[in-house]
């Protein structure tokens, strides 16, 4: 058996699949619930007697309300100024002009955020 998982029913968006009705009618009464690296919860539905493999059918998930943040790395950005040379982009004169590079100018204060994979995030706000 699995850990038991206690889900706080507040923090997610129940997103059903299948009911419990149909799923008991296909003989599917044990139910297992499953976090994945992103936070979102499986609930998968067993036939009754000993794990056979391919056996399960999901149930319902549940997604979390709010995506992680991350950390704040710089409060106020008032430009970006990116290239596309070298990936495959639609290119024009002006494009050229510019040698690829770009430079946006944000019209509202944006932040830049550390995710806890790695990426970064620009979050923009009014």
């Amino acid at each position: 058996m699995g850990d038991i998982i206690e889900v706080n029913p507040s923090e997610y968006i129940h997103e059903r699949v299948a009911s419990p009705a149909a799923l008991r009618r296909r003989g599917l009464t044990k139910f297992r619930s499953v976090v994945t690296p992103s936070g979102h919860v499986l609930r998968i539905a067993f036939p009754p007697g000993p794990r056979r493999r391919g056996s399960g059918r999901l149930q319902a998930i549940l997604h979390p309300k709010e995506n992680p943040r991350g950390t704040k790395i710089y409060e106020r950005v008032i430009s970006i100024r990116a290239s596309k040379a070298g990936m495959p982009h639609q290119c024009d004169e002006e494009c050229r002009r510019h040698g690829h590079r770009y430079e946006h100018k944000f019209k509202h204060k944006a932040a830049i955020y550390g995710m806890p994979d790695g990426s970064l995030r620009i979050v923009e706000e009014d």
